[in-house]
């Protein structure tokens, strides 16, 4: 096992004679100090890149996600609103106020109010759904 171990070792360096000025212990050397290198500092090197690289591709994909999602929800809280008339309803209660109160009511800009908060309810509704409240 030993003469084995040897004659592998002497035919990896064979090609190391082949060097002109006889420095052949400092290419032997300059081999194992390259192999030393890339065990102490290249690989936590190239795990760092990779890591890196990784977190950078993950983080855009979750953005990616997020901006389907959203296009998704919204999408969703649509159609709620859609199917239940809340927005028929309220105009034809809006029809029924007095002139004066529906000028008030104008003026403080009361209709675009209850849109928002209807749709917060309704957005917040179907991201409970999903489980992303």
């Amino acid at each position: 096992m030993n003469l084995k171990l040897s004659l592998f070792i002497i035919l990896l360096f064979v090609p190391v004679y082949a060097y002109a000025d006889g420095s052949m212990w400092d290419g032997v050397l300059n081999y194992f100090d390259m192999i030393k290198e890339f065990i102490t500092d290249g690989i936590f090197e190239l795990l760092t890149s990779f890591i890196a690289f990784l977190v950078s591709k993950l983080t855009i994909l979750y953005f990616k996600i997020m901006i389907f999602l959203t296009s998704v929800f919204w999408e969703s809280s649509k159609l709620i609103l859609e199917n239940l008339n809340i927005s028929g309803q309220i105009n034809s209660l809006w029809g029924e106020l007095n002139s004066d109160v529906l000028a008030y009511f104008t003026a403080l800009r009361i209709p675009e109010a209850i849109n928002m908060v209807l749709n917060a309810i309704v957005t917040r509704f179907s991201l409970s759904m999903w489980g992303l409240k």
